[in-house]
């Protein structure tokens, strides 16, 4: 009687395991052109956001002709924050290009994945832009007293936000592929 449920059980696993049809991986043109895609997104978002981030300052002078620091600080601001947002909901949606062959994979894996991997980056950049906006607010009030917190803030949020790019274009790739499952028809 027990062999018989054993059997029984082996089977129904075996069935259970036939039906799950494990995604071979993406062909190597699928990861070619994600990958291409993928810079070309990052790049033309940095040069979209820079754009918008610079127009800010040019908006805000004081008297002797320099723009005001909060300007140049809000206007790092605001290039950090579009550059981030177009990078992050683009770039995953970008792993459809591998949707070949019958499997299909989940943008929305593909961006909790980047986001899990490179969230820590980002704080950082986020830590970087208060920085400079606290160098920016002593700047404000006395002049040539908050430039080295301004440039360290800078510093810090350019590097880790380069970081932050890669990781979240690389392991969006990697949680699109994880998330690929088999079309059934």
């Amino acid at each position: 009687m027990v062999r018989v449920a054993v059997v029984a059980l082996a089977l129904c696993a075996a069935q259970s395991l036939a039906d799950e049809v494990v995604a071979p991986p993406p062909p190597a043109s699928s990861v070619a052109l994600y990958s291409v895609s993928a810079s070309l997104v990052s790049l033309a978002s940095l040069g979209v956001s820079g754009a918008a981030g610079a127009a800010v300052p040019l908006l805000a002078f004081d008297s002797a002709g320099r723009p005001q620091p909060i300007a140049v600080a809000g206007g790092f601001f605001i290039a950090a924050a579009l550059h981030f947002s177009i990078v992050h909901l683009v770039v995953p949606e970008l792993g459809r290009l591998a949707n070949v062959e019958g499997f299909v994979g989940e943008p929305s894996a593909a961006r909790a994945e980047g986001w899990r991997i490179s969230r820590w980056p980002a704080f950082a950049a986020l830590a970087g832009l208060a920085v400079l906006g606290v160098g920016a607010g002593v700047e404000q009030v006395s002049f040539s007293s908050g430039q080295w917190a301004m440039i360290a803030g800078l510093g810090l949020t350019l590097v880790t936000g380069v970081v932050w790019t890669v990781l979240d274009a690389v392991f969006s790739w990697s949680g699109f592929v994880e998330s690929r499952k088999a079309v059934r028809r």
